[in-house]
Order: C-alpha cells, then structure tokens, then sequence
C-alpha cells in the first residue's frame, strides 16, 4: 500500500509542474497583451491641445484602444481560474475607462467644460481601478 502511494505522488508530481507552466504561460501572454496595449492609451490620452476637436479625437481613440484591448482579453483562452477571474474584472473596466473616455469625447465636441471635468474625472477613477487591479494580477502571476 505504501509502495503504490508514492507512485501516485510521483506521478501527480508533473501534473502539479504542468499547472504551475500553464499559469506562467497564461500570465506572460494576459500581460503582454495589457503591456504592448497601455503606451498607445498613454499616448493618446496625453494627447495635449487647446483644440477641442482634437482632444475629444484622442478621447475617442483612447476608447477605441480600451475597446481593443477588452475584446483582446476576452478573446484569450485561459484556464487558469483566479487568472480568468482577472481578465474579466480588467475587460470589465476597459469597459468603463472606454465609456468614460467617450463622455470626455463627447463633453469636448460640444464644449462642455463642465461636463468634461466630470467625464474625466469618471476616467481618473477607472485609472486607479486599473492600477489596483494591475497590482493584484502581478502579485497572483508572480506567486508560484
């Protein structure tokens, strides 16, 4: 009877390496996507200019690439359970940050400051969303 329990635990022992590989390779991908996608937000949003064309134009790209990268992250195929209960709570705020940047859009194109005002701070308040969430995926991604 011992014999043949450690045989089992010998052969659980790959299985439980395979898990700890599949979260690695599921992490490193959600990651990439979210890393290659953020400087062109940044951009975007940091787009400066006392037109208010210009600035709703950036406003909507920044909800166009949000839009992206939600549908990105929900196209990724993830096993990995807390990790997919994170990328839905991150497509879930691309969601929000991408219709906070349309209302600052908007606020813009009919140059309502103080309706702009209020968008983009909507928009500053799905910012610290993500940084919380950012930190939680890194420190789940980084546990072995």
């Amino acid at each position: 009877m011992r014999g043949s329990m450690l045989i089992i635990a010998l052969l659980t022992l790959p299985l439980i390496g395979c898990g700890k590989m599949k979260k690695t390779q599921e992490c490193n991908a959600f990651i990439d996507k979210v890393n290659t996608s953020l400087p062109e937000i940044q951009k975007a949003a940091n787009t400066n200019s006392d037109d208010p064309k210009a600035s709703a134009a950036a406003m909507r790209k920044v909800a166009e690439l949000y839009d992206k990268l939600g549908a990105d992250i929900g196209g990724q195929e993830i096993g990995t359970a807390d990790l997919k209960k994170f990328a839905t709570e991150y497509n879930q705020m691309c969601a929000k940050a991408s219709g906070a940047a349309k209302k600052v859009a908007e606020a813009f194109e009919t140059t309502d400051l103080a309706k702009a005002e209020s968008a983009k701070k909507e928009l500053d308040e799905v910012e610290k969303q993500e940084d919380t969430l950012v930190d939680s995926i890194n420190k789940f991604c980084q546990t072995p």
